[in-house]
């Protein structure tokens, strides 16, 4: 911020975004070590192959996800693009944190985290719902991936008919009187008068004065 103009939305969205993988990948961790440790694995190499498996996976999807932010870049507007960039540098930070900080966290914290932990799979309390929907998933895998392939492509499928544009009064319900005088602008003035009128002008050259 000391050296690129951001806009104000830039911190407070890459803090959102941040938090919100940062805490996804610190759990997944987590998760992973604990299902070390109730396999019998003992506490340090327990942190470490968390770290080399779930931390594998939480880097992979973090470069992913700062990848497509910064593909915001491309759309070719200054604002739009600071947005992009900085929310995947706050993805890039979690990910760093989620891959030392974390791990240093599980080193002195982990077996007291470990010792409240119960493991579902072998607990009474095991079943519900998610659970069983869960194991469905599991044993049908490939007709659940199908499946949900298919329902994405029919809820992405209004994107073909997508207009991309900025909101006007043409957007607002009928009932309201700026969306009846937008419609009656083109009949009484001729098409085009809706239009933006885009004016340009020459800047004099910079002064002492004007800096």
């Amino acid at each position: 911020a000391a050296k690129v103009t951001i806009g104000t939305v830039s911190p407070a969205l890459g803090a959102m975004i941040g938090l919100g993988v940062g805490i996804d990948y610190s759990l997944l961790v987590v998760r992973r070590y604990l299902q070390n440790r109730s396999e019998g694995m003992e506490h340090e190499p327990g942190v470490a192959h968390a770290i080399g498996t779930a931390g594998k996976a939480s880097l992979f999807a973090g470069c992913c996800v700062a990848m497509a932010l910064a593909g915001l870049a491309l759309a070719g507007i200054p604002y739009v693009r600071t947005l992009g960039l900085s929310a995947g540098l706050f993805v890039a930070v979690m990910v760093v944190a989620a891959l030392t900080l974390l791990p240093a966290i599980l080193g002195f914290a982990g077996p007291r985290i470990q010792a409240h932990h119960k493991n579902i799979e072998t607990s009474e309390e095991a079943g519900g719902i998610w659970y069983r929907f869960a194991h469905l998933v599991g044993r049908h895998a490939v007709i659940c991936l199908v499946s949900a392939l298919v329902l994405l492509a029919i809820l992405a499928s209004p994107i073909l008919d997508l207009k991309l544009g900025f909101a006007d009064d043409g957007n607002a319900p009928t009932s309201l009187t700026q969306r009846r005088a937008y419609d009656l602008i083109s009949p009484g003035l001729g098409d085009g008068a809706k239009g933006p009128l885009p004016v340009a002008r020459s800047r004099p050259p910079p002064t002492a004065a004007s800096g």
